[in-house]
């Protein structure tokens, strides 16, 4: 049962330095947390949610020593819940908003670490070289755009998955602590038209290659304007959404069963670089479904995220509960 912990006090300074710490690295530990889909293969950090931050995790963690019986003399100052998230987590509040250039960053540390002129020298005109590359990139992002504002023939698309969106949106102490269901927002940009997206949550599909295919087939069966030959494409870098043998292969499919579309393409032909910088703000007003590839609903990852879930139900307006109710999990 649940009972009132000892405030410790007569113990030895270290035993009770160790514990107190250690009470505030489970609190710490008890939050949910996710991946940025930025930069996954080059950094382990992951992020609270954006409601979260320190202040707000030690009122949190006060709160908890009050339910238990601690009197505040005896609960921790916020100046060591703070010290030991900053040393001890590698967590953040708020993922990147933007990509960022693996060249880039690897250019930057060789500058930082070069042992003598000549060395920096040979770094940094490499650099410049890669920076006026993607400045060329830049303007043939803009001629691009151009050129379908005058032509119908061409058609030039952004492609993007926006950060993931927890639901149920709640506010509440309980909910700092619970697993959410996560939807997903993948934006095709139309740089005419500005419109179109797919939106789905985990219980339908996840966030891989073959779901972001399924999501440009969808998006091409739309098109029903046989005069456009040519269709531009522009993504940022991200591996598991767009630089994969999945994509690859939609765009294959899409060439060779949409008969308007023609390729340029040959054996002597080299592929053209792309700007993977994400640059084009979300102006979308039309929402498809992806379509569901599989008769019964697509398990969400854990049992204890349904369980965190059925308890938010509280708080939760009647007409979803049976949608959250009928959540498989693995």
């Amino acid at each position: 049962k649940d009972r009132a912990e000892s405030d410790l006090r007569g113990k030895p300074a270290n035993k009770l330095s160790e514990n107190t710490r250690n009470k505030i690295r489970e609190h710490i530990a008890k939050f949910p947390v996710i991946e940025s889909h930025y930069s996954r293969g080059k950094t382990k950090r992951q992020y609270l949610g954006n409601d979260l931050n320190i202040a707000r995790m030690y009122q949190l963690f006060k709160e908890d020593c009050q339910n238990q019986g601690m009197r505040n003399d005896d609960i921790s100052k916020q100046w060591l819940y703070a010290h030991i998230f900053n040393t001890e987590f590698n967590l953040g509040f708020k993922p990147p908003a933007t990509d960022t250039c693996d060249m880039c960053d690897e250019y930057q540390i060789l500058l930082k670490e070069a042992s003598d002129v000549n060395q920096q020298t040979s770094v940094q005109e490499k650099y410049e070289k890669h920076l006026a590359e993607a400045q060329q990139r830049c303007q043939t992002k803009k001629a691009d755009k151009e050129t379908a504002k005058q032509n119908a023939y061409q058609k030039v698309v952004m492609v993007d998955l926006e950060k993931c969106l927890p639901s149920p949106v709640l506010a509440n102490s309980p909910s700092f602590y619970s697993l959410k269901l996560w939807s997903f927002n993948y934006t095709i940009y139309d740089t005419n038209e500005k419109v179109s997206n797919c939106m789905w949550d985990e219980s339908i599909a996840g966030r891989g290659g073959n779901e972001m295919a399924s999501c440009m087939l969808k998006y091409i069966s739309s098109l029903n304007d046989s005069r456009i030959t040519h269709l531009i494409v522009w993504s940022d870098n991200c591996p598991s959404q767009n630089r994969n043998v999945q994509m690859i292969m939609c765009y294959f499919h899409i060439l060779r069963t949409v008969p308007h579309l023609k390729t340029d393409f040959n054996e002597t032909s080299e592929f053209e670089a792309v700007d993977y910088n994400r640059k084009v703000s979300r102006n979308n007003t039309i929402y498809d479904d992806l379509d569901q590839v599989t008769e019964e609903k697509h398990p969400i990852s854990k049992k204890k995220k349904y369980n965190d879930l059925q308890k938010l139900m509280v708080w939760v307006p009647k007409r979803f509960h049976q949608f959250y109710k009928d959540l498989r999990y693995e």
